[in-house]
């Protein structure tokens, strides 16, 4: 067993900083400054092996500070301790002497070959006489090149330069002489070929074609039962031929009688003859039943066979006519045999030997690491022995390999930890859950912050108190980690090799519960922010305009407390866990745990009562005098006098009396009469009422330009008219103010005022799928409004699209003559059409 005894060490000060370090250190763990001179009287104890060697163990060099050097970096990375705060209480390093067997395993099996007498020996390859010597002469080249083998691997595992896993599996030593041997083959007894079974040694075999019958079925064109069409009458058994004659008919004249009072008509009938044709079928002269023998077979439907040409047989096709074939087994050598060649084949078997009296720890590298694992991290390999097998063909190499073994005692704040490190470079076996441990003290001040938050009341909004907590728990790397993998979703297993599952589930749940208290708290805090700006602009709104414009402009304030509430969260967040990132992770993880719900129902259920609040009690309109009236103020809208001048031409433009109806709007608006503005636009933009000269004339872009400026001035009158034709000029891509949206829009709100013009153009839009996708169900909406006002080419369109069945869900002719009987009363041409045909007009 090892012993060890105290060795005094004298520590050092650094100046910089006041800590205390070994004196063998080069620097200062706490502030990295270089080491200063021994501090006077300073002394602590730590164990060093004594020297023992026991049961196999082999001492190891002096006690070595790289293990703590390791726990320090560790805990300086993962936690929030500093190096200087943990200490070496006792440490242990010993190298454990592990063995390697490594087992080569030999075989020298002989590979055997079927040869013919076409086979061409080599210059060293022995040919034997006799099955046996062949057997005899293969077991003695087996044992020889078996020994060789043996021997030249003992020399190969002696040399220095050879490692442990230089010899890999595979041919080891390759075969140098071949024996084999010739006999006379037993299938044709030396002759080298055999008699074909196709003729059966003839040559020749039975026609595949005929059988033997010599004839076989005529092939001809057309050919049935020895019988193929006549040429003549083309299979039909009769020809045609043209006859003319002549025809007797009564033609009707009419004649005219003149009398002294007057005339008179009467129709006489006299006699022509005139000449007419007819296909007369005569029998066909060349056949009967339109077939005749066949010239090849002359109808017996058998004719002479091609392939053999009428012998019976044709040459063999497997021998080609010789009556023999090439033995097979001797290839038509006459010889068979075999050959034989020894190569020697190599497999290699690892295994790990422990000393007895090992400790659990030392066993338990062996266990985990493995043999090749565990030849990587030993301190050196050396060949201890080689060892033939009782077989003869088994050689096995043992190789001495020691590994390091690090047992540390280390002290940080009062707590004890027993770690172990091993192999070079280390690795840790154990750690003890020394950086858990270290990480549970700010786990528990959280926790403990999290219950004193649950005993503070309803009305408590103090959130630093459980902040703080939060912060000292994200400042270590390894719980930043574990709060990381929260934040993303990825469950409290990411780390579960340096912490236990337990402990990332507890960092979970406080992290999960310090986000629903933060919400909560500020809330509480932040509640009266949104309510107070909700006020003041309801009550902005009110006094100038009205209680509808002051609740608009009070709900704005709803979404602009949520964000400026959720930028001061994610600020203070981003505080707490370090970075603004981790901060808009944590609001998402709260989102979508629905932690925040009752923080956005205390932040905006206080301004959606005062909003409720003020609808019950604030009249309509502001008390302030002149802001009704300026808000209830109407455009104006032309004279009941201007509209009675307008109306009669309107009733003649919808009779169709255009040229008339255009004059008279053409005199009305340029005399201001708002109430015309509107109907000369339509008709200027549509070139309805033009002379033949001014179509001549005719100019689209002067027409929309025209226009264009009468439908402003109506549409500042509020005139339903104006706005049909603003739409008109937007939704044509020609005009040059192509806006399908606005245009649509407008033509949507003069059809909603009754404008007919407007409603067919909409439904014609949707019918059609101009510059949007074809809708029929909007475009039957559209036709069955202007139909219920008498409309009558909506009607007859309407009817069109019953008979189609367009926008319903199968055709209606009854539906669709009723609307044409209805547009043909009102006038319309192609309805009149449809109701006669009794279908679509042409």
């Amino acid at each position: 067993m090892n012993q060890t005894k105290d060795l005094e060490v004298t520590l050092l000060s650094c100046a910089a900083c006041d800590a205390v370090y070994p004196d063998d250190a080069l620097f200062c763990d706490h502030c990295g400054a270089p080491a200063s001179a021994p501090l006077s009287g300073a002394t602590s104890l730590l164990p060093a092996v004594a020297g023992l060697e026991e049961d196999g163990m082999a001492l190891a060099a002096p006690v070595a500070s790289d293990a703590l050097s390791m726990v320090r970096h560790l805990v300086r990375d993962k936690t929030r301790f500093e190096p200087h705060d943990v200490q070496a209480i006792a440490e242990e390093d010993i190298a454990y002497p592990y063995y390697l067997e490594v087992a080569h395993v030999l075989d020298a099996s002989p590979q055997r070959t079927a040869i013919t007498g076409h086979f061409k020996p080599g210059p060293g390859d022995q040919r034997c006489s006799a099955p046996g010597q062949f057997l005899a002469s293969e077991e003695r080249q087996r044992h020889t090149v078996l020994g060789e083998a043996m021997a030249r691997l003992e020399r190969q595992l002696h040399e220095p330069e050879t490692a442990y896993d230089t010899v890999s599996d595979g041919i080891y030593l390759g075969a140098q002489v071949r024996h084999h041997y010739l006999a006379t083959c037993a299938t044709c007894d030396g002759e080298g070929r055999d008699t074909c079974h196709g003729c059966r040694g003839c040559g020749n075999e039975e026609c595949w074609e005929c059988h033997g019958s010599l004839r076989v079925k005529c092939k001809s064109f057309n050919c049935m039962f020895g019988k193929v069409n006549c040429n003549s009458c083309v299979g039909r058994g009769y020809t045609t031929r043209i006859e003319y004659y002549s025809e007797t008919i009564q033609v009707p004249v009419t004649v005219t009688d003149y009398h002294s009072t007057g005339t008179s008509q009467r129709t006489e009938y006299h006699y022509e003859n005139v000449s007419r044709q007819r296909e007369v079928q005569d029998p066909c002269y060349f056949c009967q039943g339109g077939k005749v023998d066949c010239g090849s077979c002359n109808g017996t439907d058998r004719v002479q066979c091609p392939t053999c040409h009428a012998t019976g047989t044709v040459r063999c096709r497997t021998c080609g006519g010789s009556g023999h074939l090439v033995c097979s087994p001797c290839a038509g050598s006459g010889e068979t045999g075999q050959s034989s060649a020894v190569s020697v084949h190599l497999a290699t078997a690892y295994a790990i030997e422990q000393p007895d009296g090992m400790p659990e720890d030392a066993l338990q590298i062996a266990y985990g690491e493995g043999a090749h694992a565990l030849a990587r991290i030993s301190d050196a390999i050396s060949l201890a022995g080689l060892a033939p097998g009782d077989d003869g063909a088994t050689l096995v190499a043992r190789y001495a390999m020691p590994v390091r073994l690090v047992r540390l005692a280390a002290g940080c704040g009062a707590e004890r930890y027993d770690l172990v490190a091993y192999g070079r470079p280390l690795r840790w076996l154990t750690l003890d859950d020394m950086v858990e441990d270290l990480l549970q003290r700010d786990l528990r001040a959280l926790k403990e912050a999290l219950a004193r938050m649950a005993d503070d009341g309803v009305f408590a909004s103090d959130v630093d108190k459980l902040l703080a907590p939060l912060r000292h728990v994200a400042a270590s790397e390894l719980n930043a980690e574990v709060v990381e993998s929260v934040l993303e979703g990825k469950g409290a297993s990411a780390h579960a090799g340096v912490v236990s599952a337990q402990y990332a589930s507890d960092i979970e749940a406080a992290v999960l519960g310090t986000l629903r208290h933060a919400y909560t708290r500020f809330a509480k805090r932040s509640w009266w922010h949104g309510a107070l700006a909700s006020a003041l602009l309801l009550l902005g709104g009110w006094l100038w305009a009205g209680l509808l414009p002051g609740l608009a402009l009070a709900s704005l304030a709803l979404p602009i407390s949520v964000w400026m509430f959720q930028r001061r969260m994610r600020a203070t967040l981003g505080e707490a866990l370090g970075s603004e990132t981790q901060a808009r992770r944590a609001m998402a993880l709260a989102r979508k745990g629905r932690r925040d719900r009752a923080a956005l129902v205390m932040l905006l259920a206080p301004t959606v009562l005062l909003l409720a609040c003020a609808v019950w009690a604030l009249p309509m309109h502001s008390p302030l005098p002149g802001r009704a009236a300026v808000a209830a103020a109407a455009p104006a809208t032309p004279s009941a006098a201007e509209r009675e001048a307008v109306a009669p031409v309107l009733r003649s433009h919808a009779a169709g009396e255009l040229e008339s109806a255009r004059a008279s709007l053409r005199i009305l608006a340029g005399e201001g009469n708002g109430a015309a503005y509107g109907p000369y636009a339509w008709m200027v933009l549509l070139g309805e009422g033009l002379t033949p000269g001014e179509i001549a004339r005719d100019d689209m872009r002067e027409r929309v330009a025209a226009a264009r400026e009468w439908a402003a001035k109506a549409v500042e009158l509020d005139d339903a008219w104006g706005l049909a034709t603003q739409g008109m000029i937007q939704v044509n891509k020609q005009g040059g103010h192509f806006d399908m949206a606005e245009g649509l829009r407008k033509l949507e709100l003069a059809a909603g005022r009754g404008h007919l013009g407007a409603m067919h153009f909409l439904g014609m839009i949707h019918y059609k799928g101009v510059n949007v996708p074809v809708d029929h169900a909007q475009a039957r909406t559209w036709f069955t409004q202007a139909a219920q006002r008498d409309d009558a080419t909506a009607l007859y369109n309407l009817g069109l699209m019953d008979w189609e069945g367009n926008g319903i869900a199968r055709p209606d002719r009854t539906s669709a003559m009723k609307h044409w009987r209805r547009a043909a009363a009102l006038g319309n041409e192609l309805a009149r059409r449809a109701v006669v045909k009794r279908r679509p007009a042409d």
